[in-house]
């Protein structure tokens, strides 16, 4: 079912969707907003998607501009995967034409690898960060050869699959490779 929608959705709204098939409006519902799409840490929660072939995108929230989506849905930063149905799922707040909210069928099955989002070095530490699957354990490995790899530790994908991890000993490698594997 399509809906029409005009204002922001707050921090103390949820957003409910569902579908049984790939046809927006027919088969899954979609929102349609004119204007701004602001979602001010509001929970997102998607009860049913039909089992789709990886790269298919559902388009949760359609937006007739050009403005970007400001803001991200409680717990889901972008390229956070979810299970929905038993699936993994992408959310992307610059999907289809750069400003609508998706949802990406990924490939793999439920525990997908991560996709490393950003990293930081601070005081002897390096910090990695990424996305990957809720509740699935990664490995973290290192090397300076790409010949061998060292195992560093393991990191848990938290809520929306994002997870950190440092390794305090980067201040000893001035030249290292990382990679998250599961």
């Amino acid at each position: 079912m399509r809906f029409r929608f005009r204002s922001n959705v707050g921090a103390g709204a949820t957003l409910t969707m569902s579908g049984t098939g790939t046809i927006p409006d027919l088969q899954h519902d979609q929102l349609f907003v004119t204007g701004a799409v602001s979602l001010a840490n509001a929970t997102l929660l998607v009860t049913s998607l039909p089992s789709a072939a990886p790269r298919t995108t559902f388009v949760l929230i359609l937006n007739d501009g050009s403005d970007a989506v400001t803001g991200t849905f409680n717990a889901l930063p972008e390229n956070a995967i979810r299970n929905v149905s038993g699936k993994p799922f992408r959310t992307r707040y610059s999907g289809r034409s750069g400003n609508d909210v998706t949802l990406v069928r990924e490939g793999g099955g439920a525990n997908t690898g991560a996709l490393l989002t950003d990293s930081l070095y601070t005081n002897g530490t390096f910090r990695l960060f990424a996305a990957g699957s809720n509740a699935v354990s990664y490995g973290v490995q290192a090397t300076t050869s790409f010949r061998w790899w060292t195992n560093l530790g393991f990191a848990t994908g938290g809520m929306g699959g994002t997870f950190t991890f440092a390794e305090r000993n980067a201040f000893r490698h001035p030249s290292r490779f990382y990679r998250v594997t599961n």
